[in-house]
């Protein structure tokens, strides 16, 4: 795996044989339990849960061309990273009341609320739909 520059956060680009190029960001692991890693899918443009272990069988040792021909989908991570460490939203989970922040959590493409690891999101919240 590779190291990426970014500042007050340890990010990491590394290849899976399955999951193609992917970012793991330490501090995006926040509340997960010690055997799942959260990791964001290049080629898919967003985050998924995985199982650490198996998903440690299949790494791609590093390699600079994997690293190159990932470049322009690593850039709009780290722009996208950057937008959302400026406009940085903090809540808290309506379901299980966990902390949460819109640069260490997924937001939701289709309500556009940040999405806790319990899987909750203004699309499950009553008021949200009543107010539409």
């Amino acid at each position: 795996m590779k190291k990426i520059d970014f500042p007050n956060r340890e990010i990491w680009f590394g290849y899976h044989s399955e999951v193609g190029g992917f970012i793991y960001d330490k501090s995006a692991q926040i509340g997960l339990p010690s055997k799942k890693v959260r990791l964001f899918i290049l080629k898919e443009q967003k985050t998924n849960l995985f199982i650490a272990d198996i998903l440690k069988d299949n790494l791609i040792k590093f390699d600079n061309t994997i690293f190159e021909k990932n470049k322009i989908l690593i850039n709009a991570f780290i722009k996208e990273l950057t937008n959302r460490v400026i406009t940085k939203r903090i809540t808290h989970c309506w379901g299980c009341k966990r902390n949460l922040n819109s640069v260490n959590y997924e937001i939701c493409s289709k309500c556009k609320w940040i999405k806790c690891g319990c899987n909750a999101c203004g699309c499950g919240w009553q008021r949200f739909h009543k107010d539409k």
